[in-house]
């Protein structure tokens, strides 16, 4: 059989696979003159099927007679050297034996059931495997291997598949109740004296609360997928299970347990925010930045390097273990004046200033890349960092302003009858707006926002929207504004005609909206959020007043 690793330079045998560990230098550090052979090798007879106890593969493996002394020596030496160890566990993975009984090599550990649809049978199958993982008799090294390859049978299912084996651990593999119950009847019966026997139950209790596939979760987070690390496909195991809620709320209780977890990995002081250049970032990371882009898509290379250079800046938060992943990430545009046009910071033929002369950073598109890290908030720190660096970097800049969206805006506006007095002309062109077809809409909108009476009506129903429309909690509607807010900005203006063009006026009636970020006010303006309360600016409140 030919070795992969050497491609038969190692004497590889017709009956055996044979590779040697060491050419220069052997296993056990000392050196060689490159000439000598080494004092260690690897001798790995056939790949035969057997009990999936004997190894974490289901593979049995076996050493021939080595040439300078017994199997059992070989054996013995091989347990001595940890790091070998570990290598033939992780090189069994990837070892096949085919009909012919030839060896080979597979990129990937292979999955467990054969098809991307399980049955009755495949669903005990996982079980079974996903048992063993937990039991974790062959150790740690042993567990992770199980779980990495159940990660990969994972991504060979169909989505229904998927569905079936999230069933399977909520199911079989969640909280002990009978556990639980015996701890609280245990805790009940401690009573308050005995501290230290309360402390050892309080222990015990905890344990049997945690769900047993939150042991399984960490296994993948130690593991290594098709390239990627574990914790990058607990990110994307999550995003799949969440398009399965709406569905099946009873998984719910997984993707809180996946929540927490990551919650935890991604805490900020594990992030690191970067400063995306054209130059200097690879075009991985950009392609991904164009993929993703969810506020103002990027048309072209030609519009992702016009966003990268010259008075633009990219900030976006990585992780260590995606560090070719920008998580979310805040386009930057370095302007004189504060914007109230998306255009005019869009246009690839605008003429560019120097980034030290001008005096505001305008914040105009916040996207999250990872539908799996949901309901996370390591973003609400991003414009706040990037406004710092900006404020390090360039301290002719003084004002640090958003140009946001207003996306929930015309929704509102279509479905609610408004209290305030209008004129017939004005009410017959918000009844046009309100029926007919898709397109017949977007045109009264328009119409709307370009006459002089129509944007003071807007302007108004804005103000009505942001300072009085709550949505649970005493919490502003517009789901931009609590994110700005939350993060202890102000509202500051409100744009009519800022965005015409067909989803802005779909969306906000081509309304865009400035949050102010003041450093001094932030924490105030977050307290005051906390209990209700929109700050904004005297402008906007006297269109209210109106």
């Amino acid at each position: 059989v030919t070795c992969k690793y050497c491609m038969g330079g190692c004497g590889s045998s017709t009956n055996n696979l044979r590779h040697n560990t060491a050419q220069n230098n052997t296993m056990d550090g000392e050196e060689t003159d490159g000439s000598a052979k080494p004092k260690q090798h690897v001798a790995i007879s056939r790949v035969q099927e057997t009990e999936a106890s004997m190894s974490p593969f289901g593979k049995s493996m076996s050493a021939p007679e080595s040439p300078s002394g017994s199997s059992g020596d070989l054996i013995a030496g091989t347990k001595k050297n940890k790091l070998l160890a570990k290598l033939i566990s992780k090189w069994a993975e990837h070892l096949t034996l085919d009909a012919s009984g030839k060896v080979t090599m597979d990129e990937e550990p292979r999955p467990i059931v054969p098809g991307p649809d399980l049955d009755e049978h495949d669903e005990d199958v996982l079980a079974t495997h996903v048992e063993q993982c937990l039991e974790g008799k062959g150790g740690e090294l042993s567990a992770i291997s199980h779980a990495v390859r159940l990660g990969n049978t994972y991504d060979v299912l169909s989505l229904e598949s998927k569905q079936k084996l999230f069933y399977l651990l909520k199911n079989k593999f969640g909280v002990d109740t009978n556990a639980t119950k015996a701890g609280c009847e245990r805790i009940l019966a401690v009573g308050e004296t005995d501290d230290v026997e309360r402390a050892k139950v309080m222990k015990e209790l905890s344990t049997a609360m945690a769900p047993r596939y939150l042991r399984l979760f960490k296994l993948f987070n130690n593991g290594l997928f098709a390239g990627s690390s574990g914790v990058a496909f607990l990110v994307k195991l999550r995003s799949e299970l969440i398009t399965l809620l709406k569905q099946h709320p009873q998984l719910r209780e997984l993707d809180t347990c996946l929540c927490d977890l990551l919650s935890a990995w991604f805490d900020l002081s594990f992030l690191e925010l970067k400063h995306v250049t054209w130059d200097g970032s690879p075009a991985s990371v950009m392609e991904l930045l164009m993929k993703h882009e969810a506020v103002h898509k990027i048309q072209s290379w030609n519009d992702m390097r016009n966003r990268l250079q010259g008075d633009r800046r990219v900030y976006a938060y990585f992780h260590p273990k995606m560090y070719q992943v920008p998580l979310i990430f805040v386009e930057v545009a370095l302007v004189n004046g504060i914007p109230n046009r998306i255009g005019d910071l869009l246009a690839q033929n605008r003429d560019n200033i120097d980034p030290k002369q001008a005096d505001t950073a305008a914040f105009y598109s916040i996207t999250n890349t990872q539908s799996g890290l949901a309901q996370i908030s390591f973003g609400n720190f991003l414009v706040k960092k990037a406004a710092m660096l900006l404020r390090k970097e360039l301290p002719n800049l003084k004002t640090f302003v958003t140009l946001s969206p207003v996306p929930g805006f015309c929704k509102w506006l279509l479905d609610n009858e408004s209290a305030w007095p209008l004129s017939a002309e004005h009410i017959a062109m918000l009844d046009a707006a309100r029926e007919g077809d898709s397109e017949s809409r977007t045109d009264a909108l328009r119409k709307l926002a370009r006459r002089g009476e129509g944007r003071q009506i807007l302007l108004m129903l804005a103000a009505f929207y942001f300072l009085k429309e709550k949505a649970r909690g005493n919490k502003p509607r517009d789901p931009v504004s609590r994110f700005h807010l939350n993060n202890g900005a102000s509202l500051h203006r409100i744009h009519v005609g800022a965005d015409m063009s067909e989803n802005g006026v779909k969306q906000s009636a081509g309304i865009m909206v400035n949050y102010l970020y003041r450093f001094e006010d932030v924490e105030t303006n977050h307290e005051s959020y906390c209990d209700g309360i929109v700050k904004a600016s005297t402008e906007v409140m006297d269109l209210l007043a109106a």
